[in-house]
């Protein structure tokens, strides 16, 4: 299990750390001052979990659950008489997508996503309520759309079977919303 959280590429370990001082930055600039240590640890574990996606195709139940454990605890203490707005977005985020991949199975017989993206997905819920996973899901999915017709472009040709961590892409999702907020309720 260790072995999973590790990084393969030499490159990704640099790049995380890019991405990760690029992110705090970012939430240094656009939020106010309280969030920047949730937003330190929202930030680091998105990227380390989105890298291990890329690497491995797994979101690692630790880093889930950690985002997860984390967010209900500052909901707890920060954000309390909202407590059952995040818990709804949990179930909510958790079960959008566990939906989408039993439909995929009834249909194709196989899994279409793992149960990582489904457990982000409600970390994101947990972090920002049940108002935010529709723009959450409409990022990464754009997000991961734009991927593919990338490298569909790339490759000359377009695939059904392309695979994709959609990890990142949730994980892009969930960043944008922290910054910025659901689509109709931003503060730009």
């Amino acid at each position: 299990m260790l072995a999973r959280l590790k990084l393969k590429s030499p490159l990704h370990s640099v790049l995380a750390v890019g991405l990760a001082l690029i992110a705090i930055f970012s939430a240094f600039v656009v939020l106010p001052l309280d969030l920047l240590v949730p937003s330190i640890c929202i930030s680091i574990l998105l990227i380390w979990a989105s890298l291990i996606d890329i690497e491995h195709h797994i979101l690692p139940n630790v880093l889930t659950y950690a985002l997860i454990g984390m967010g209900a605890a500052w909901v707890s203490v920060f954000r309390f008489e909202n407590l059952h707005h995040h818990l709804i977005g949990l179930v909510a985020g958790y079960a959008i997508l566990r939906i989408v991949d039993v439909v995929h199975v009834k249909r194709t017989g196989q899994h279409g996503m793992g149960m990582g993206d489904a457990k982000l997905l409600g970390a994101a819920g947990m972090w920002l309520g049940w108002v935010a996973i529709p723009t959450t899901l409409l990022v990464g999915a754009v997000s991961g759309l734009l991927f593919v017709g990338f490298k569909s472009l790339r490759e000359g040709r377009v695939r059904r079977d392309i695979r994709i961590a959609f990890g990142p892409h949730i994980a892009l999702g969930f960043w944008w919303v922290w910054l910025c907020g659901p689509f109709g309720q931003m503060s730009l």
